[in-house]
C-alpha cells in the first residue's frame, strides 16, 4: 500500500519533535485504505519508534468496528461501555500478535486517511488559556492559520478510549482538535500537514508563550528539569507514576529530583517527566487533570491490558 510509506515518514517527522510531541508510549498514528476497510495503527504500548515497516503495524477491520461501535454508544453505563469497547478492539483486530492502540475508537470514527494524536505540549498550553488570552487566541488563529490548517476545535478533558472516542465523534468533520490535558488530534489526507502544523506550535509559542521557544529549540534539556514538582497534566503521567516514583527522591514538601538514571534506564519516565517540567517552568499555574480521570484511568479495561503489554520484555 503506497500511502503506509507516507505513514512510516510522517511518523519520523513526529519524533523528530522530541518531546513536545511524543513522550514514551503516548501518542498514537493510523492510515485507513478504505477500499479494504483495514485500519492500520500503532500497537497498543509500542514507542512510536518500532514502527519502522508495514509489519510493525496493528490492522483493524474497520467496518466491523464501525457497525459494532453503535454498542459502545448504548452501553446503559460506564462499566459496559468500556468492557464492550475493549473487546471490540480484541474482535476487530487483524494483526493476532499486535493489538491496536486502546485509542483504535477515535481513529476509526475520524473521516479521513491519516489521524494523528500527538501529546503536544502546546496544545495543552492553549486549552488552559484563560477567557480573554483564548478569545485573543481565536482571533489570531482565524486570521492567520485558519486558510492554512482548517478549523480548530476542542474537546473537555475526558477518559481516553471509549469516553474520548465518543466525544470525538461529536466533532469528527474538524482537522484540527485540541485535547484538553491531552494534547492534539490531526486528520488529513495530505501528507504535508505535519510540517505546517509544527510552524503553526512555533508560531503559537512566539506569540503567547515566549518563555516556550527555548526548550522547544533544544535537542537536550537541563538538568535543572530533573527537579520539581509532582504534576499529572496528562494520563500517561498517571499510568506510568508507579514508574516514575521509583525514580524520585524527595527534597522537600513540594519538590522532587528525577535520577539522572532514568534517561538511560527507563526513557518513558524520562520523557514524561521532562514534559511535565517543561509545561511547569512555561506555566505554573497550569490546571491538572481532574481528580476523576486521575483516579479512574488506571483501572481502565484497555489501559489494564496496555499496561500488560508493556511489562512484557
Amino acid at each position: 500500500m503506497p500511502k503506509i510509506k507516507e505513514l512510516l515518514e510522517m511518523n519520523d517527522y513526529c519524533l523528530r519533535q522530541g518531546i513536545f510531541w511524543l513522550q514514551g508510549p503516548g501518542g498514537n498514528t493510523s492510515l485507513k485504505d478504505k477500499q479494504q476497510q483495514i485500519l492500520n495503527i500503532k500497537p497498543s504500548g509500542y514507542r512510536l519508534e518500532k514502527v519502522k515497516s508495514e509489519k510493525d503495524l496493528s490492522q483493524v477491520k474497520l467496518d466491523r468496528f464501525l457497525t459494532d461501535f453503535k454498542q459502545v454508544e448504548n452501553a446503559v453505563n460506564n462499566e459496559e461501555k468500556e468492557t464492550l469497547y475493549k473487546d471490540l478492539i480484541g474482535v476487530s483486530t487483524i494483526t493476532t500478535d499486535r493489538r491496536p492502540s486502546m485509542e483504535t475508537g477515535f481513529h476509526a470514527v475520524l473521516p479521513d486517511d491519516f489521524v494523528f494524536h500527538i501529546h503536544s505540549l502546546v496544545a495543552v498550553l492553549v486549552c488552559d488559556m484563560d477567557h480573554s488570552q483564548k478569545n485573543k487566541f481565536k482571533s489570531w488563529y482565524s486570521k492567520d492559520w485558519q486558510k492554512t490548517l482548517g478549523e480548530l476545535t476542542e474537546v473537555d478533558a475526558v477518559m481516553p478510549g471509549a469516553e474520548l472516542a465518543l466525544s470525538l465523534q461529536k466533532v469528527k468533520n474538524f482537522p484540527v482538535i485540541f485535547l484538553k490535558n491531552h494534547g492534539a488530534i490531526l486528520q488529513f489526507n495530505d501528507s504535508d500537514r505535519l510540517e505546517k502544523y509544527q510552524s503553526f506550535e512555533l508560531a503559537v509559542l512566539k506569540e503567547f508563550f515566549p518563555k516556550g521557544i527555548l526548550f522547544r529549540s533544544l535537542q537536550t534539556f537541563p538538568k535543572d528539569l530533573l527537579k520539581g514538582p509532582i504534576k499529572f497534566y496528562f494520563p500517561d503521567f498517571v499510568i506510568l507514576f508507579p514508574r516514575i516514583n521509583k525514580f524520585l527522591t524527595k527534597m522537600d514538601e513540594d519538590t522532587y529530583q528525577l535520577s539522572e538514571k532514568a534517561e538511560k534506564d527507563d526513557p518513558d519516565v524520562y520523557e514524561n517527566w521532562m514534559a511535565t517540567q517543561i509545561l511547569y517552568h512555561i506555566k505554573p499555574q497550569l490546571k491538572e487533570l481532574p481528580m476523576d480521570i486521575i483516579q479512574k484511568v488506571p483501572y481502565l479495561p484497555t489501559e489494564l491490558v496496555r499496561k500488560k503489554i508493556m511489562e512484557t520484555p
